[in-house]
Formats: structure tokens, sequence, C-alpha cells
């Protein structure tokens, strides 16, 4: 249960204890329900997005083993496919950007919040229940990072598939979906959170840095 505290007003009285209790044990089930809800559909749309991007991997690296029209008919496939995952790209931005910034901005400062009172409330299962707090915070934020990192890179590994799939032994219109479809695929398919920063293993670490730099802020003013 979470404290709460009004000004004027003792919480720990009836009937604003059994309010409060209420209000808090209908609002924290139906929050964690629907943040677990939004981190999956999240976690299984950039799932979903490597899936598909490793398909027209797939296709271009078997290419070779094509005759030219059954090749310029795979191509233009790859490239329609490519073209509809750009505007997913888009869709999840415009979904998850604002999401994605409110999670960086808690993985900031929750974790380091939590450490900073486990080490001045040395209870065996306060450690335990703070440990586990962490730990799920940091798995699901790791997660969300990773699988945004490989949706970006795959992205650009479909320019290399592209270039390797002998496109020289094939005619001239084949290798004009050819070069379309690299100029495409470089350009770089990121999450970002609010717009600001992308979602990769880099920024990671640098939040995993700021969280620790701002515990060892907080245990600097009681040390």
């Amino acid at each position: 249960m979470i404290e709460v505290a009004l000004p004027g007003i003792d919480l720990y009285e009836s009937p604003y204890y059994e309010i409060v209790n209420t209000i808090e044990l209908c609002l924290v089930p139906f929050g964690l329900l629907t943040y677990s809800s939004y981190m999956s559909v999240m976690l299984i749309s950039l799932s979903f997005g490597i899936f598909l991007m490793k398909d027209i991997q797939f296709k271009l690296e078997y290419m070779q083993e094509m005759d030219e029209m059954e090749a310029l008919t795979c191509i233009k496939t790859c490239l329609r496919r490519h073209s509809l995952i750009i505007r997913f790209h888009k869709k999840l931005e415009a979904l998850f950007s604002l999401g994605n910034f409110v999670d960086v901005s808690l993985f900031c400062i929750t974790p380091s919040i939590i450490l900073f009172y486990s080490t001045m409330e040395y209870d065996l299962a306060n450690l335990v229940r703070d440990a586990q707090y962490i730990s799920l915070l940091s798995i699901s934020t790791f997660t969300t990072f990773w699988l945004a990192n490989n949706f970006c890179i795959e992205g650009i590994n479909i320019s290399r598939a592209a270039y390797n799939c002998n496109w020289m032994t094939y005619g001239k219109e084949f290798r004009m979906y050819v070069i379309v479809l690299i100029a495409i695929s470089q350009r770089p398919l990121q999450l970002t959170a609010g717009g600001l920063k992308p979602l990769n293993m880099e920024f990671f670490m640098v939040i995993v840095r700021v969280t620790y730099s701002f515990f060892t802020i907080l245990k600097g003013t009681v040390d």
C-alpha cells in the first residue's frame, strides 16, 4: 500500500483510513494490469516487426536460386513489405513514444530512491521486496531497449541483404528495385523516448549511469 498524507486530515482515523484503502485496492491492481498490458502490446509489436524484417532478409538471401522473373517478383514483394514495415514503425512511434519517455524518466528516479531507502532500513523483508521491485523494473526496461535496438538493427540489415543478393546477374529493372530497397532501408527505424533519444543499448547504459549517479547524490546527503 502507498502512504498518503493530506493537510488537516488524519488518514489513519476512521472513516478516512477505510476510504483510502478501498481506493488503493481498486486503483493499484488496475494500474498494474494496464501497465502490464501496455508493455505486452509494445514488446509483441516489436517482436512482430523484427520477425517481418528477418523474413525479408531470408527472401533476399535465397534470391540467388531464382530465375530473373521470380527474382523480380520477389524483390517487388520485399519492397512492398518494407514499405508496410516503415508505416508500422511510424505507428509504433506515435503510440509508444510518450510512454517510453515516462518509462525512462521513472527508471532514472525510482531504482535510486528504492536503493536509497533500502540502505537506510536494514530489514531483510524490505530488502527482498525492494530487490524484487528493482529487478522487475530493470528487466522490463532492458527488454524494451533490447528489442527496440534489434528492431533498428534488423532494418539496416535489410540493406546489407539486398546488396548481397547477387543483383549483378539480373536485369536493369531488378537492379533499380534493389537500389530503391537499399536506399530506404538504410534509414534507421528507431523508437524514441518522447522524440528526444532513441531507444538503444547505448542510451540504456547512459540511464543506468544516471540512476547510479542520482543514488550516490542521495546517499551523499545523508553521509
